[in-house]
């Protein structure tokens, strides 16, 4: 797995936060309530809620074993449950979550690293040149994998551009010395 895939997995693997589990909480209160009128749920909500939490992603029990990956896809089942349907586009929900969470850590990163490229204004530019010249798409638009190839390469440039990793103090005695640190 190359480290851009890594990353994704990373934070997809995280707990969901309280707020996230509320909302999915509320989701699948809205998805029983649209079954039960339709007389498609005789069990209680607590034992609808986790079968409908397994039918999404087999394996997890509620909704507290969920990960940041299984939020999306678990929303969208439950959405579709309440007799909504699944937004129309190219990716699934779980790559549409991917891809959120990687541009916030871009994002972070561009706060970061802003003073190497003048300033936000200007890492906002060179950020979005490297996403049309390498990617040939926008922020918003690109996968997570796009998102992360474009982190890392911000964080490499402005790694280059802060300079040496060591003073030159250092560096010159390192070169004054012999393998055994005697000059």
């Amino acid at each position: 797995m190359d480290r851009e895939g890594i990353a994704i997995a990373a934070q997809g693997a995280g707990s969901l936060t309280p707020l996230q589990v509320r909302t999915l909480a509320a989701e699948a209160r809205r998805a029983y309530e649209t079954q039960r009128r339709l007389g498609l749920a005789d069990e209680d909500f607590d034992a609808w809620r986790h079968g409908a939490v397994q039918d999404a992603v087999p394996g997890r029990r509620g909704l507290r074993d969920l990960t940041q990956a299984d939020f999306a896809p678990v929303r969208a089942w439950l959405r579709e449950l309440a007799g909504g349907q699944r937004p129309g586009c190219r990716r699934s929900p779980s790559e549409d979550d991917d891809a959120r969470r990687a541009r916030w850590t871009l994002r972070r990163s561009m706060e970061s690293h802003a003073g190497f490229f003048g300033g936000p204004d200007g890492v906002e530019a060179y950020v979005a040149d490297l996403f049309r010249r390498i990617h040939g798409t926008t922020m918003e638009e690109a996968s997570a994998r796009q998102i992360w190839q474009v982190f890392y390469t911000l964080r490499n440039r402005a790694s280059a551009r802060s300079g040496p990793r060591w003073s030159t103090g250092r560096r010159l005695a390192n070169r004054r010395t012999n393998n055994h640190g005697t000059a």
